[in-house]
């Protein structure tokens, strides 16, 4: 097991070995922020825990635990040093990877589990995850802790399961979900049917679920004005949604879906930018998709009883239960949402293969293993985190050389770059792009350790003037 383990590791930090020198950008400033509103003592910490409205502090949901907890630690320890995080990123992918090897091998009986550990680790669909830190840090910690609490579970340690799943529910709000059909999954699979005991377990699960999620979306709450987060409830929207992600964890690339037209027509800009990808992308995504339905195929031809079995349904229904809280969310449709439920998706996948030929699946495996990995080599191009968190890690640069220290209160503003050729009236000029990449004044806020500065960007100033007196600096964007 250690050595197929490590060898996956090595595979990952072959192919993923970029996540260490990726910066901070967007959210994460604003996190930092919301972070150090608390003060840095015991009852500082346990504020953190606390429930606010999103009107009181602009946050929305209730990730305690991998935000404001670790953006605070984080910020006080190594100030805007990325370096640190993403180790801990990293490190938290290795540690789910066993865990899921230990799961997969344990509960669900799986003799090849290293198949699901190894495109759990490597696969496309972490891009998202391990790039965008501030949608994917908490994800990871849900799953931690998910992985832990199906762990307790089939061992009967029942107590620290629910405990576990209680820092599953302060890390992220998938696990909601997810964390109680897993629990009932393990309980039915224990046998003995559904004992008055068992039935007392899941009626807990099921009272702190529906309590969390109250205060999650009725006392918290959403900001009524992004519209991406109303939900959809139209089948045909639904249907394409849950098709979308299906692709994503196959290893499809996100920027994928921004190319798709109704009818499943291509926009042509596709091909003519990326085209050398997407020719041997499309073809293995056909041969995959292909091979999967041969084998589903087969197995109900001959009346097999793999597909009726528990353990592979239960896997199903954890996927889906993962991405139920986005699913209805069709203008906020992303990969990083996907984490939680990865393990499980490929748990489903390599389930049906259990019995076929090696040399059979080890195509499958090295086939799946070029597809993800050309996928991974045109996210790197052009991936939005990626692209952004570099966009911030060289402003910062900039900004440091212009203005190595600034006086307290002082105000800024950021021209645009005269030369600089607008190719998108949605990422703008190089100003617009600077305001989403260091999140309006919070990156300048947190470098020069001063609340009180301002920040005004030249394409947004939206008829408003610039104070005199005004410190002038021109965002460049290679």
């Amino acid at each position: 097991m250690f050595k197929k383990l490590l060898l996956i590791y090595l595979i990952f930090l072959f192919l993923y070995y970029p996540v260490f020198g990726s910066y901070f950008s967007q959210d994460d400033f604003f996190h930092f922020k919301v972070a150090l509103e608390y003060p840095t003592s015991f009852f500082g910490f346990l504020k953190m825990f606390g429930f606010y409205g999103f009107s009181e502090r602009g946050v929305a949901f209730y990730r305690p635990l991998f935000r404001e907890v670790l953006y605070n630690f984080n910020y006080f320890l190594f100030g805007l040093n990325s370096f640190p995080f993403r180790l801990l990123q990293v490190f938290l992918h290795f540690v789910n990877c066993y865990l899921v090897w230990v799961l997969m091998e344990g509960l669900f009986k799986m003799r090849r589990a290293w198949m699901v550990v190894f495109m759990f680790a490597i696969g496309a669909a972490n891009v998202g995850a391990l790039y965008y830190l501030a949608g994917g840090i908490q994800a990871q910690g849900a799953l931690f802790f998910v992985l832990l609490m199906a762990l307790a579970l089939h061992r009967k340690k029942v107590l620290a399961g629910f405990i576990f799943y209680l820092f599953a529910l302060c890390s992220h709000e998938m696990a909601a979900l997810s964390g109680l059909v897993l629990a009932f999954g393990v309980f039915l699979l224990q046998g003995n049917g559904m004992s008055k005991k068992k039935f007392v377990y899941i009626l807990g699960w099921i009272g702190t679920m529906s309590l969390y999620l109250i205060i999650d979306f009725w006392v918290i709450g959403t900001s009524s004005g992004e519209v991406q987060y109303r939900p959809v409830f139209e089948i045909g929207r639904t249907i394409n949604t849950l098709a979308w992600y299906l692709a994503w964890s196959m290893g499809l690339p996100e920027m994928t879906v921004d190319f798709v037209r109704s009818g499943l027509k291509l926009d042509p800009r596709l091909m003519q930018f990326w085209g050398r990808y997407y020719l041997i992308l499309f073809p293995m995504f056909f041969v995959i998709i292909c091979g999967i339905a041969v084998r589903v195929g087969y197995l109900l031809s001959r009346g097999r009883s793999k597909l009726q079995e528990r353990r592979l349904w239960l896997m199903v229904m954890v996927f889906l239960a993962g991405i139920l809280p986005v699913i209805f969310l069709p203008w906020h449709k992303k990969t990083y949402y996907l984490y939680l439920s990865l393990p499980f998706f490929w748990g489903s996948i390599f389930y049906l293969f259990q019995n076929v030929n090696k040399k059979i699946v080890g195509l499958f495996i090295v086939l799946l293993f070029i597809f993800n990995t050309v996928s991974l080599q045109l996210a790197g191009k052009t991936y939005w985190a990626i692209n952004r968190a570099k966009l911030a890690k060289s402003l910062m640069v900039q900004m440091q050389s212009v203005y190595p220290t600034l006086p307290k209160g002082a105000v800024v503003f950021v021209r645009n770059d005269p030369n600089y050729q607008v190719f998108s009236l949605e990422w703008g000029n190089t100003s617009k792009q600077a305001y989403f990449a260091l999140s309006g004044e919070d990156a300048f806020n947190l470098y020069y350790k001063d609340m009180t500065l301002r920040v005004y960007y030249e394409d947004l100033l939206d008829g408003n003037s610039v104070p005199e007196g005004a410190l002038e600096f021109t965002a460049f964007v290679d």
